[in-house]
């Protein structure tokens, strides 16, 4: 039992939370990519931003991390490959 169900006695809602790992694609809007470039970025999530309220994901073809808001977890295909 964590401490908000003992508080209000329902469980807490933990939509927001994401796996670590699980393979996500950053939203690329109009006005950074040019005509025939990507809308999306593959890269995995890594973990949450301690400065903003956004996700930090690593880019596998750039090595580097991207702190964005915009971003599509796939967690059923890492759940399914555990099954």
């Amino acid at each position: 039992m964590t401490p908000e169900e003992a508080f209000t006695e329902k469980d807490p809602c933990v939509d927001n939370l994401h796996i670590f790992g699980c393979p996500a694609h950053i939203c690329v809007p109009k006005d950074k990519r040019k005509e025939l470039d990507s809308t999306i970025i593959k890269g995995i999530f890594f973990c949450y931003s301690f400065t903003s309220k956004a996700y930090r994901i690593y880019i596998k073809e750039g090595r580097q991390f991207e702190v964005r808001r915009d971003v599509i977890f796939e967690e059923a295909k890492l759940v399914k490959s555990y099954s």
